[in-house]
């Protein structure tokens, strides 16, 4: 078999000359000569992102293995493979859709906020749930979530969504009295809570300035989402007062449940804000830093702690 004829010397030069020939056009041409590096670059940029995203994310992220998602049109379920309610996803999902409809017409306002779907774990059990958080906030941790949050399979995921929009419409809250209400009042607006107030006996029931230094006191506590899952929370739980939290999730749970009175006397307040004070939209101007006393003068600057108390009191009475 003949051997490949290499290429002669004048074929070379020539090959050479041509490259050289092409290259001073280039100089020639500088905004031809950006444009393709732009394009080389771009090319680049590409692979890398293709690796990043099919080779080395999937190895870098062993937290979001050992889940089955579903994925919706506003919410990505996530249940651990082994997960004993998966097959109820399509009513979990469901159920998501409804709830978030429903917040969004009660809170007045926007889902744009969300540009991508919202992570939920579904969990079958409170140890499960414990697990799950652990697994994601661990110090090697490298998955990033879009707007997580944890329920319970067999709960409604109601209370769990509403924190995650009260966030990210109205804005974080410093004032744990007023968010434990709001929460409350949202989660379950048909509930007359005013009138739950005025069944209860005198010796249960607090003046504004009573509840004012129960929050003082952090008698009103807070909540798994604003502790674990958040934005606010912390990114990892690497120190003892972060597993402290996380140990207490099953009382965090049960608190929530149990709905401590004076958490319905704030609901009560919120349900009377919105209903004679100017509406949900007041409210939400409101929301922000500051304790109970300085947001409440906010959400009603024409009246004082003491005028408020008072219209909130014959609010109860009627």
């Amino acid at each position: 078999m003949a051997s490949a004829r290499r290429p002669s010397k004048a074929h070379r030069l020539q090959r050479d000359t041509a490259w050289a020939r092409f290259i001073r056009e280039l100089k020639k041409r500088p905004a031809l000569l950006t444009l393709g590096g732009l394009a080389l670059g771009a090319v680049a940029i590409g692979v890398c992102l293709l690796l990043l995203h099919f080779v080395i994310q999937p190895f870098s992220r062993p937290e979001a293995k050992g889940y089955t998602t579903f994925k919706g049109e506003n919410f990505r379920l996530w249940y651990d493979d082994e997960s004993a309610n998966m097959e109820d996803h399509a009513a979990m999902q469901e159920a998501l859709e409804r709830e978030y409809a429903g917040l969004i017409a009660l809170l007045g306002v926007s889902e744009a906020v969300f540009e991508a779907p919202i992570d939920v774990f579904v969990h079958d059990s409170i140890p499960a749930m414990q697990m799950s958080i652990m697994r994601r906030k661990s110090s090697t941790a490298g998955a990033v979530f879009d707007y997580p949050f944890d329920v319970l399979a067999d709960q409604s995921p109601r209370r769990a969504l509403a924190e995650v929009m009260l966030f990210y419409e109205w804005g974080g809250c410093f004032t744990s009295a007023l968010y434990a209400g709001t929460l409350e009042y949202i989660t379950a607006p048909e509930v007359p809570y005013l009138s739950i107030v005025k069944a209860a006996p005198d010796e249960m029931t607090h003046s504004l300035e009573e509840l004012a230094v129960m929050e003082s006191r952090g008698e009103f506590g807070t909540t798994m989402y604003r502790e674990l899952s958040g934005p606010m929370a912390s990114a990892a739980i690497v120190d003892l007062a972060s597993f402290q939290v996380l140990l207490r999730v099953p009382q965090s749970l049960a608190e929530a449940q149990e709905q401590r009175f004076p958490v319905l006397e704030m609901a009560s307040l919120v349900e009377f804000l919105v209903e004679q004070r100017g509406g949900m939209s007041r409210l939400a101007t409101a929301w922000g830093p500051g304790q109970l006393s300085s947001v409440l003068q906010r959400a009603d600057a024409a009246s004082s702690l003491d005028e408020l108390n008072a219209l909130w009191q014959e609010a109860i009475e009627t």
